[in-house]
């Protein structure tokens, strides 16, 4: 068979060789647009983050960055006064906006109303009461949990001396001691209680120098010293007599003696 010689070869059409050149070039133009396409194109993320997502996230990270610097500062001195008052039992439960000038019918109707009064009147007299001691930190100011029949006798005492309002004392003491002035009141040593028969007779301890009666202090310093490992003051009201000129009876410079 003989060879074929294409350069020989005769194609006639009906369109123009010049119809037919621009048709070869446009298909070869859009092959290569085509080619260069697939070979710069980016698979796409599975999740698509539009421009506002990022911008929260960089204000986001901004801010955990900032709120770390933040935390790794040191405290100031007075948010840590503030932290350790807001703990007490007493800040919880007592604490709010009084006027000074409506003492006695804040503290006239029955003992929780005058605990509340008590309270809030020497609150910051009791916080800074053991200043002096810097060793010595204040752990919890508790509500006492009195007996129905003390409260009873200590309203009608306050009601029978209202014209001064009570002293604010401490009174340091073993906890057995404790529970027992909880559940009958203070008791003068050697004494039976007046009302109460099942109240024990207590006797003398640490002394009576200036008398018979129950010691207190203004100072809580010096009533600490009597209080022996119980670590706990309790703090009272105190209704001393008083003499013409509305000073306490039977006290000797920080200390006070009640004979009842």
């Amino acid at each position: 068979m003989s060879d074929i010689c294409y350069d020989i070869y005769d194609y006639k059409s009906s369109q123009s060789s010049f119809d037919i050149d621009y048709q070869i070039d446009l298909f070869e133009f859009r092959q290569s647009w085509k080619l260069k396409k697939n070979k710069q194109k980016v698979p796409k993320s599975s999740y698509s983050i539009s421009v506002k997502t990022l911008q929260s996230q960089q204000i986001f990270i901004k801010e955990n960055c900032m709120g770390h610097k933040k935390k790794s500062k040191p405290q100031k001195k007075s948010s840590r006064k503030n932290n350790k008052s807001n703990r007490f039992e007493c800040d919880k439960i007592f604490l709010r906006k009084t006027s000074a000038t409506k003492t006695k019918d804040q503290y006239g109707r029955n003992f929780p109303s005058f605990q509340r009064y008590f309270y809030n009147a020497n609150r910051q007299s009791i916080h800074s009461s053991l200043k002096e001691n810097p060793n010595i930190e204040i752990v919890n100011i508790r509500r006492a949990s009195v007996d129905q029949s003390v409260q009873k006798e200590f309203m009608k005492t306050l009601t029978e001396n209202s014209s001064h309002p009570p002293d604010l004392v401490y009174h340091g003491t073993k906890l057995e001691n404790i529970e027992s002035i909880l559940r009958y009141g203070f008791l003068i040593p050697n004494q039976a209680h007046p009302s109460d028969k099942r109240a024990p007779i207590v006797s003398v301890v640490n002394g009576q120098s200036y008398g018979t009666g129950v010691y207190c202090s203004y100072t809580a310093t010096f009533s600490l010293g009597y209080s022996h490992t119980t670590n706990t003051l309790l703090v009272c009201a105190a209704m001393p007599k008083r003499n013409e000129a509305g000073n306490a009876q039977n006290c000797h410079q920080n200390i006070l003696v009640l004979p009842h």
